[in-house]
């Protein structure tokens, strides 16, 4: 409820603003629903497929490794007293370092999904701005925002006063400098 206040404050906000400085041009403004969007989407569903599917396959590696794994315990287990003891102290270092090998490609693994999953989020997540940035043009909207989040999704460059702004501050910084040097001089000659 909160976000959706601030959103709305920010579009009156900005609203107002957009209004007195480009007061010929009507201001269009959108809301979307990114979170509909990822879910109902085919984009987003063939993702969540892509991802299911490689989850699958690392989940099923890691119990074909687990289970070589254990057998290879019991195995050691079922033969450990007609093995030497140095054979012993072979067999339980060569254990040790294939259940470190386990625990190590588990979470790769882990890592591989993740990656995975945030790549396939940023894909889905460039596909969205793109095809919400057209559509925006096609509808000549001033500005979309996430309907949730209050994000920003698309401004129209009719918006920017980016070059107003520098203009201004450029403007402020000369008058600053020009007024310390007649300051520094005023300084100068009293003393």
């Amino acid at each position: 409820m909160n976000k959706n206040i601030k959103a709305l404050s920010l579009i009156l906000l900005m609203s107002s603003a957009a209004q007195s400085v480009y007061a010929a041009k009507e201001l269009k403004l959108a809301v979307v629903d990114a979170e509909e969007i990822m879910m109902g989407t085919d984009i987003a569903q063939a993702a969540a497929k892509k991802l299911e599917k490689e989850q699958q396959l690392a989940m099923a590696d890691l119990e074909k490794e687990g289970k070589l794994l254990e057998d290879r315990k019991k195995t050691f287990e079922a033969k450990r007293t007609t093995m030497s003891d140095e054979s012993q102290r072979k067999e339980m270092v060569a254990l040790s370092n294939a259940a470190q090998d386990f625990e190590t490609s588990k979470k790769k693994k882990s890592q591989d999904i993740k990656l995975s999953y945030e790549n396939e989020l940023q894909a889905v997540g460039t596909e969205f701005t793109k095809v919400v940035t057209k559509e925006a043009k096609k509808q000549d909207l001033s500005l979309v925002i996430e309907k949730k989040s209050g994000q920003i999704i698309y401004a129209s460059d009719d918006l920017s006063i980016t070059d107003s702004i520098k203009v201004a501050m450029n403007n402020e910084f000369k008058a600053t400098q020009l007024a310390e040097a007649k300051g520094g001089v005023a300084k100068k000659a009293t003393a």
